[in-house]
């Protein structure tokens, strides 16, 4: 999730991972300025949290893709917010 269209990764993430396929992310702990917005903006995008852990540096996030459809409104209400530095 490096570039500054992380969204936009997420979202072919989904495009092409199957009905309960594995997305796992490993991202700096800093770069992420609020972890509640974070896991609100995976699963507006279909996917289902199993685990968030924040070791040393990095957060590690472990989610399954869903079959619920992504909903455009509520992630361009996020994506206003700035969630990753």
């Amino acid at each position: 999730l490096m570039g500054s269209n992380y969204i936009d990764y997420l979202i072919e993430a989904n495009r092409c991972l199957k009905l309960d396929g594995h997305l796992w992310i490993a991202e700096p702990t800093t770069r992420i300025k609020n972890l509640e917005l974070f896991k609100e903006l995976l699963e507006r995008l279909g996917f289902d949290i199993r685990l968030i852990n924040e070791k040393w540096k990095f957060t590690f996030v472990q989610a399954l893709k869903s079959d619920r459809e992504i909903n455009e409104v509520l992630v361009n209400e996020l994506k206003e917010k700035n969630i990753l530095a």
